[in-house]
């Protein structure tokens, strides 16, 4: 009993409800409990005995679970755990996971292979029924022959799709058919697509033809229209679409060509003109049967006055009443000075009842489209033009619009610059004709006073 006492004394006893509730923990799958191993003995040996234990599992543990969770959730095949070394049971699960991996994912990269081959068109590939040198058995060897048989079946289909096609497509022989026995499923339906298709091919053919026949001789009214499903489907579109797209293409290069030749032929029509009012008149019975517009107004911005400019009425176009037309508008007054002030382009088409009218011998209407056009010159307002139509005008027309509008301002402010030189000049004129008047009255009383001089010298004497 002394001896006892004398060892209990000398090593501490571990607290066995700590070791208790530690070994649960472990047994329940918890490996994060740790026991005090600084206690010195025994019972120190003892916890670090366990919290090596519990590391070496947890850790071991944690690599399973990524290493499974990169294989099936991820679909990283050649993952594997790297702790194969442990001793004793560990080491062998370890290395058990790995051989269960190497043989699930070996098959599956077979397979892999095989039908990446496939979608390459190799057909001539099929999976072994041998496995890292053991045979298949259950659901991977029922797997190998299903493979195998599809791959057959659509071996055969291939070599029948291809000679039809090749007797199509080829050398000419229409109405060839597949012939695959014992087609069952998707094979058969397959098959009666490919003869399905080869008895509509020459219908197809034939309405190709004479659209393109068509459009080859400038005719692109005509369109593909025939029943057709999958490639010929994706063909109908094309060729429908590549008509769309001449139809498009020869509309713009016709609409660039009205663009720039009417834009040169304005271009030529204004040209000498010096006079505001007649490049006015000029430009609304040109721009009018033009645009198919009825009814014309041109405002030009005259800032000669010294109070406010204004916007003065220079010409119109087939305006019945030109008493409803007002003379002149204050920048901002009126959709005529908006559209100064604005500097932009105004577009109506709700035009209201007591509108003005487009008149004719035949009646009179209230136009439907209305567009009032600032006329500018490096950003300063020039003028406004006003056109109203029964149409909306086209984008092509809008571009001509634009761009011509742009012209019109530097041809009134080449008009503008050339007065304002001619006022300068006629100034200029009358200054030196005034001066030279004042030199020869000056020069005429030096000589009267020169002519008097002897006379009023001998008054003197």
């Amino acid at each position: 009993m002394a001896i006892f006492s004398k060892l209990r004394k000398q090593e501490p006893i571990m607290d066995l409800d700590e070791l208790h509730v530690a070994l649960k923990a472990y047994a329940s799958g918890d490996y994060s409990i740790r026991l005090n191993a600084e206690v010195p003995g025994v019972a120190g040996e003892i916890a670090r005995s366990y919290n090596q234990m519990c590391h070496i599992t947890s850790t071991a543990t944690q690599e399973m679970l990524v290493v499974l969770k990169d294989v099936a959730e991820s679909g990283i095949i050649d993952a594997r755990v790297t702790s194969t070394r442990l001793e004793g049971a560990r080491g062998a699960v370890m290395r058990g996971l790995n051989n269960v991996l190497e043989e699930l994912v070996a098959p599956l990269d077979e397979m892999v292979q095989v039908i990446t081959a496939l979608s390459h068109g190799d057909l001539t590939r099929n999976l072994s029924p041998v496995v890292n040198g053991r045979k298949k058995e259950g659901q991977f060897l029922i797997w190998t022959n299903m493979v195998n048989e599809m791959l057959a079946q659509l071996s055969n289909v291939a070599a029948e799709v291809s000679r039809v096609a090749k007797e199509v497509g080829s050398e000419g022989k229409l109405g060839g058919y597949a012939k695959v026995p014992n087609a069952t499923g998707v094979w058969k339906e397959l098959t009666d697509n490919v003869n399905m298709l080869a008895e509509s091919v020459t219908d197809r053919v034939r309405a190709i033809s004479e659209v393109a026949t068509a459009v080859a001789g400038g005719d692109l009214s005509r369109t593909l229209d025939v029943e057709a499903q999958g490639e010929v489907l994706v063909l109908k579109k094309s060729i429908n679409g590549m008509i769309q797209n001449l139809q498009t293409t020869t509309k713009t290069n016709a609409e660039q060509d009205w663009l720039k030749g009417n834009l040169a032929r304005v271009a030529r029509l204004l040209q000498g003109h010096h006079d505001l009012t007649q490049v006015a008149n000029i430009v609304l019975s040109d721009l009018s049967p033009l645009l198919e517009v009825l009814h014309a107004t041109f405002y030009h911005l005259d800032d000669s006055d010294l109070g406010e400019s204004k916007l003065k009425l220079l010409a119109s176009y087939a305006v019945a009443d030109e008493s409803r037309l007002s003379a002149t508008w204050k920048v901002g007054q009126g959709l005529v000075g908006q559209c100064a002030a604005e500097k932009t382009r105004i577009f109506v088409e709700s035009i209201p009842d007591d509108y003005i009218n487009i008149t004719s011998a035949l009646g009179n209407s209230r136009p439907k489209s209305l567009v009032l056009l600032p006329i500018l010159f490096e950003g300063k307002i020039k003028g406004v033009i006003e056109l109203a139509s029964f149409k909306i005008f086209e984008q092509v027309q809008d571009n001509f619009l634009n761009q011509v509008t742009e012209h019109i301002g530097i041809v009134i402010n080449t008009i503008e610059a050339t007065l304002r030189t001619e006022v300068l000049l006629a100034q200029s004129q009358s200054m030196t004709d005034e001066l030279q008047s004042q030199q020869e009255e000056l020069r005429a009383t030096n000589q009267e006073l020169e002519e008097k001089a002897p006379t009023l010298g001998g008054t003197k004497t």
